[in-house]
Formats: C-alpha cells, structure tokens, sequence
C-alpha cells in the first residue's frame, strides 16, 4: 500500500480532489482502514457513499455551509447550540439514546465499553480486535443507525419535521431486518450464515424462518 504522503502526491485535483484534500487536512488518519471499511461488501451502494462522504467531510452540514457563506454553522437539533459537523453523529443529545442502543450492540457482541468510541462509530476502526465477521455486523448497524440519523436532520432542517428517538430507532430496526430478510431471501444458505451468521450475531434461523434480537 502507497503511504499517505505518496498518495496524496498521486491525487490530482482533477481526478480525486475531494479525496486529495481530505488526506491533507488529516494525514494521520488512518485511510487505509477507513477505505476498507468504507467499501466492505456488508454495506450496500447507498450506505457506502453515505460512509465516503461522511469520512470526507462533505456531507452538507452547518459547519459546510457556513463556509460557502450560506448560513449559520450551528447545529439544527433541538437544545444543541454547537458547531455542526460529525457533531452530530457522536456528540448531539438527540441522538444520545440511538448510539446507547449501539453501544449496548456491540457490548453483546463481544466489544469492551470502553472501546466504544468516536473513531469506531464515525470510521469503524476499533481499538478492539473483534472477528472480522462481528467488525462487519456492528458496521452495518453503525452506518444504518447514521444514515438515517442524516435523513432525520434532513428532514428536520428542510421539511421541519422532527422525529422523536424512539420513531428513529424503530426506523433503524425495520432497515436492519428488511436487509437481512432480502439477503436471506437472494442467498444461498451457506452465503446467508457466512454473512450474517458466523460468531455472535442478532440473527438466527428456526425451522427456515428469521428471528432477530434487535433489543
């Protein structure tokens, strides 16, 4: 693998700027890793250019408008009165209560309190070791619990629409188990456990039917 100094030199503006630029505002990120993460299979297309965007900086947050001189840069979200950028996704207590629910996930599947953190959430590498197959199902969930953490700020910002934790995290629960419920359905047998059922998991299959533990 090229070194962030050399790849940066191989990103033009024309080809990759965004990339580029974000590689120079942090080069001691771990890019490496967050690319991997960014385009691993468990994630479908939707959720892999959510991921990219966020790990780029470019989602259209306050702080991101602010500097195109189109507003304020000040969280949307109730009772929030603080800069927005990935604020939003690990710091805003509106959405306290959806990453509690996450980290009591990764609790149960095998991951220490204690290396739930900011850098797990928003780019998926963990201080903790955990099977490659239980990083997967925990990243899934992450970047379904954020996207859809977007589209409510989204729909809270353009359409006033607030919607409460509880509505989110039923939302979050019905993307988690209509994605599972599709794979199950197109997938061999052995593909489906393979993904979804290798190690700790929240899915389970009696008598060919699904069953989730989501709590």
């Amino acid at each position: 693998m090229k070194s962030t100094k050399n790849l940066v030199k191989c990103l033009s503006p024309s080809s990759d700027g965004i990339t580029a630029a974000a590689v120079r505002r942090n080069p001691s990120f771990p890019w490496d890793t967050i690319w991997r993460h960014t385009y691993t299979s468990i994630l479908d297309n939707k959720l892999q250019t959510f991921q990219w965007r966020l790990a780029h900086g470019v989602l259209y947050t306050g702080g991101v408008k602010k500097k195109r001189g189109l507003g304020d840069e000040i969280c949307p979200s109730r009772e929030c009165d603080v800069v927005e950028s990935c604020h939003i996704f690990w710091e805003c207590p509106n959405f306290q209560s959806i990453r509690q629910w996450v980290k009591k996930f990764y609790c149960k599947l095998g991951g220490s309190p204690l290396s739930f953190n900011s850098n797990l959430f928003l780019y998926g590498c963990s201080p903790q070791t955990l099977p490659k197959e239980v990083h997967n199902l925990l990243w899934f969930i992450i970047c379904v619990s954020k996207f859809n953490i977007w589209k409510s700020r989204v729909l809270h910002v353009c359409e006033n629409q607030f919607q409460p934790a509880t509505v989110l995290l039923d939302t979050i629960k019905k993307e988690i188990r209509f994605r599972v419920e599709a794979d199950f359905l197109r997938l061999s047998h052995s593909k489906f456990k393979a993904t979804w059922m290798r190690g700790k998991s929240f899915v389970r299959i009696s008598n060919n039917h699904l069953f989730f533990d989501l709590s």
